[in-house]
C-alpha cells in the first residue's frame, strides 16, 4: 500500500473521471434495460446492491485522497471497489440475459 508520497494530481483526477463515467454508464444501462424489459425483483436488488458498493467506493476514494487520511479509507476503497466491480458484472449479466 502506498504510504507517504501523495498521488499524482493529474492521474488521480483522471481516475476519478473514468470512475464517474463508468458509474454513469452502469446507471444508464440499468435504466434502459428496466424501461425496455422491466426489472425483476432480483434484478432490482442487484442494481441497488451494485449502486451501494459503487457509491461507497466513490466516497471512500475521495476520503482516501486526503493527505492525512487513516489507512482504513484506502482499505475500504479497495474492498468496496472490488465488490462493486464483481457486483456490476453479476448485475449486468442478470439484466442482459
Amino acid at each position: 500500500m502506498k504510504v507517504g508520497k501523495p498521488y499524482n494530481g493529474v492521474l488521480l483526477n483522471a481516475h476519478k473521471l473514468i470512475s464517474l463515467v463508468a458509474v454513469v454508464l452502469f446507471g444508464v444501462t440499468a435504466y434502459q434495460v428496466s424501461k425496455a424489459t422491466g426489472l425483476t425483483s432480483i434484478g432490482l436488488t442487484a442494481v441497488i446492491v451494485t449502486a451501494s458498493f459503487l457509491l461507497a467506493a466513490v466516497i471512500s476514494g475521495g476520503l482516501a485522497s486526503i493527505k492525512t487520511m487513516p489507512l482504513i479509507f484506502l482499505i475500504t476503497h479497495r474492498v468496496t471497489l472490488s465488490l462493486g466491480t464483481m457486483s456490476a458484472g453479476v448485475t449486468l449479466y442478470l439484466l442482459l440475459r
